[in-house]
């Protein structure tokens, strides 16, 4: 799955020098706490993300005639590696951004970073085994499905045919938040607290931190006041909105949100190491 060899050098984008003395001037313990670990962190899932993966289709495995146990292997390696993907394409933009000052940008990336992390938690419970089994599970295959292939938006009918994509837009049309596929995907609401749990042993009220984090990211993210916020430059007696955010701005979002980018991908590699060790 991922390689488990340290990576010989920096392989992920690294937060802007100024940035970090500024950030570490008054608060030195943010150098430890927060941005080596995301720089370390970062060069992990970024090293594996760049490594050759491959599993047996599950066609290929049908043919064959594998075993349940083969099967489920190949489908926790293809989680593992989506989940590896995924949050080394969103934590180097999330760093880009925050060094360009593109701030909605950066909460976009910052909170994908966090779904992702709160799904692989949310999974990996489901996907856990009892000591040395004899057997999967009954519904096994289904919750390894749902890892991967649950969705918010139906998929499945969408790459039926041409027919069926205009079929969409009416039914969207005639009623909007009925559309969810047969087999949603858990709210990420719901998700977060599995991430929340993770957590609460070493930081006191995780949950409120997750939960208050996400609002934040989701207000920046939006078209609402968390974004609008962004760019205002001066409130009296002129109003005045920038393209670049300020400088102060763009601190206070680093200080605040940065430490949220870096406790999800420290949290992330704990959930690979459990995804290997349910393969082996």
């Amino acid at each position: 799955m991922v390689a488990s060899e340290t990576p010989p050098g920096p392989v992920g984008p690294r937060l802007d020098e100024q940035l970090i003395r500024e950030l570490t001037a008054d608060n030195p313990d943010f150098e430890l706490l927060t941005i080596r670990p995301l720089h370390e962190y970062g060069d992990f899932l970024c090293h594996s993300a760049a490594a050759e993966f491959s599993v047996p289709s599950p066609s290929r495995l049908s043919e064959v005639h594998a075993s349940r146990s083969v099967v489920a292997s190949a489908k926790l390696r293809f989680f593992h590696r989506l989940l590896v993907l995924r949050a080394a394409a969103l934590l180097s933009d999330a760093v880009r951004s925050m060094n360009e000052a593109r701030l909605v940008t950066f909460a976009l990336t910052a909170r994908g970073v966090l779904e992702t992390v709160a799904a692989g938690a949310y999974h990996v419970r489901r996907l856990a085994l009892p000591a040395d089994p004899t057997a999967l599970p009954d519904g096994y295959e289904d919750r390894l499905r749902g890892a991967v292939m649950a969705s918010r938006f139906d998929w499945l009918r969408f790459f039926t045919d041409q027919a069926e994509r205009r079929a969409l837009i009416d039914a969207y049309d005639a009623d909007p938040g009925k559309q969810l596929p047969a087999d949603p995907a858990t709210n990420v609401l719901t998700m977060l607290d599995h991430l929340a749990d993770r957590l609460k042993p070493s930081v006191p009220k995780a949950r409120g931190i997750i939960h208050r984090d996400f609002a934040l990211l989701s207000d920046l993210s939006h078209s609402a006041a968390g974004s609008y916020t962004l760019f205002l430059t001066e409130v009296d007696p002129h109003m005045r909105a920038e393209l670049v955010p300020s400088r102060v701005v763009r601190l206070g979002i680093a200080a605040q949100l940065l430490p949220c980018v870096s406790y999800s991908v420290q949290v992330l590699v704990g959930i690979l190491a459990e995804l290997e060790e349910l393969d082996e």
